[in-house]
């Protein structure tokens, strides 16, 4: 069981690997030479003051960190980058209570792998909707809302919202698309409303959009 074979079978699951080592919070880790870019991060407040992942866990599952005493991590292995030169994972071992067991010597056991949700660590800007699909392989993609773009919906971009929506100001009003979002202005500017003022409701705005009010002169439509 190498690092490589546990990689493989979490990704063939569309989880990622878990680390020997991880990031734990509150704790001072060097965890350099024991964990890699593609290994799952673990919060381990709930935990113990150490940066040993099965440690949390089992302290988590059984109320131990003597992990090789907890039943739910037997015949587990978990990627340890550098720890030996054939590349071997590192395992554990409930029935003899041993641990450390050495990879390369070892067929048909089981990958610790993590099911992450990385919504939770990769927030959209600018009212862009966060998407994780696992089959995907474990992805977080953002859905922009209009007027915004790139990975986390960060970059402005000029779309003239007010022909792509017909009609979305009342008769004569004047429509300007801006920061990615409508605005309807009166015909002469004044701080005061016409005899039948418009008014900003759920219904002043095309779908999946919704109307705010910009003073007593104007409103706009922007995405929800």
């Amino acid at each position: 069981m190498t690092n490589a074979n546990v990689k493989a079978a979490c990704r063939a699951v569309h989880t990622r690997p878990v680390c020997f080592a991880g990031r734990a919070y509150g704790v001072e880790c060097d965890i350099s030479d024991y964990s890699d870019a593609g290994c799952a991060p673990y919060h381990a407040g709930f935990a113990i003051n150490s940066c040993e992942t099965y440690a949390a866990l089992a302290k988590a599952l059984c109320n131990t960190t003597d992990y090789w005493d907890c039943q739910p991590l037997d015949d587990t292995f978990v990627t340890y980058p550098g720890w030996d030169s054939d590349d071997s994972a590192y395992g554990v071992d409930y029935q003899t209570h041993t641990w450390g067991l050495h990879g390369a010597d070892y067929n048909n056991m089981y990958a610790l792998c993590a099911d992450m949700d990385d919504c939770t660590s990769f927030p959209c800007k600018n009212g862009g909707t966060c998407q994780y699909t696992l089959n995907s392989g474990n992805s977080a993609t953002c859905q922009c809302a209009a007027g915004y773009t790139g990975s986390s919906c960060h970059n402005l971009i000029f779309v003239n919202l007010c022909f792509a929506y017909d009609d979305v100001c009342p008769p004569n009003w004047e429509c300007q698309t801006i920061h990615g979002y409508i605005r309807c202005f009166e015909p002469d500017g004044t701080s005061h409303r016409q005899v039948e003022p418009y008014v900003c409701n759920s219904a002043s705005c095309p779908d999946g959009l919704y109307c705010k009010e910009e003073g007593p002169a104007s409103f706009s439509c922007r995405a929800g």
